[in-house]
């Protein structure tokens, strides 16, 4: 059974820099079309960009996705941030990478509940 997620990947400059090319354009190739329609996916000041990609197949088994991981082992932990928003969440954060806490984007993850209903 295949678990679908929509994931952000936010990285500092530095490691926009320091990833290999063909990450990038992978990253590039995958992000959603919309990539945050209410904001921009660079940071005015340049410090930074970030990568929405929806619905992808999110596991250290896929090649691409392996890749990214294996990459980011090389770079500082507060150059970059990834988090996976996927229906296993809270019990399983084991995909999320990275500790750019501070980033322009806002990015965090959390969990919210709501109930909803119609009037009949």
């Amino acid at each position: 059974m295949s678990i679908f997620s929509d994931v952000a990947v936010a990285l500092r400059k530095d490691a926009l820099e320091a990833l290999p090319k063909n990450i990038l354009e992978w990253l590039e190739a995958t992000k959603a079309q919309e990539d945050l329609a209410d904001c921009s996916n660079r940071d005015d000041n340049d410090r930074g960009r970030i990568f929405i990609l929806r619905d992808m197949k999110w596991d250290r088994g896929h090649e691409d996705v392996n890749a990214l991981y294996v990459a980011l082992e090389a770079l500082d932990e507060e150059s970059y941030l990834v988090l996976e928003a996927c229906h296993e969440y809270p019990e399983t954060d084991s995909m999320d990478k990275g500790g750019w806490v501070d980033n322009p984007f806002r990015l965090k993850k959390y969990l919210k509940a709501e109930l909803a209903w119609a009037e009949v």
